[in-house]
C-alpha cells in the first residue's frame, strides 16, 4: 500500500481561518457530541465535534476548522455541551455563547473554548 501526503500551497489572499478545541468538565473532556454554532459578519456555521469519521478514525485532529473570506470576521460562538452521550436529544445538552470580537485571526488563530470562557491557544485544561 502507497501513503500519500499533499501539501495544499493555495494561497491565502487575506483569508483567514479559526481552529477551535474543547474542554468540558460538566460536559466529557473533548466536548464530543457538542454543536458549535459560528455567527459570522457574514452568516452563521454549526459543525459537530465528532473525532471518529473517515476511513482512518485514528489518524483524525481534535478542533474544528472554521475558514472566512476575505473581510468576514467571527462574532459570536454558542457551544451546546452534551451532558450526557451518545444522546442529541435537546434535554441532553445545554447552550453557552462566547463573543469572538476581541479576536484577532491575523490570518489564523487557535482558541480553546472552556465551559465558562475562551483563551488563545491549544490547551490542555482550563
Amino acid at each position: 500500500s502507497k501513503l500519500y501526503f499533499f501539501e495544499n500551497r493555495t494561497p491565502w489572499l487575506a483569508r483567514s481561518a479559526l481552529r477551535v478545541y474543547l474542554r468540558g468538565q460538566r460536559a466529557n473532556s473533548s466536548g464530543l457530541g457538542a454543536m458549535l454554532i459560528l455567527e459570522t459578519t457574514r452568516d452563521f456555521r454549526r459543525q459537530w465535534v465528532e473525532y471518529n469519521h473517515g476511513s482512518l478514525p485514528s489518524q483524525n485532529e481534535e478542533g474544528l476548522f472554521f475558514g472566512f473570506i476575505p473581510g468576514e470576521r467571527p462574532k459570536t460562538l454558542e457551544v451546546r455541551w452534551p451532558i450526557q452521550l451518545p444522546s442529541r436529544d435537546p434535554k441532553s445538552f445545554y447552550s453557552k455563547k462566547y463573543s469572538l470580537d476581541k479576536l484577532s485571526l491575523n490570518p489564523y488563530a487557535e482558541i480553546t473554548v472552556c465551559e465558562h470562557k475562551w483563551v488563545l491557544g491549544k490547551k490542555v485544561d482550563c
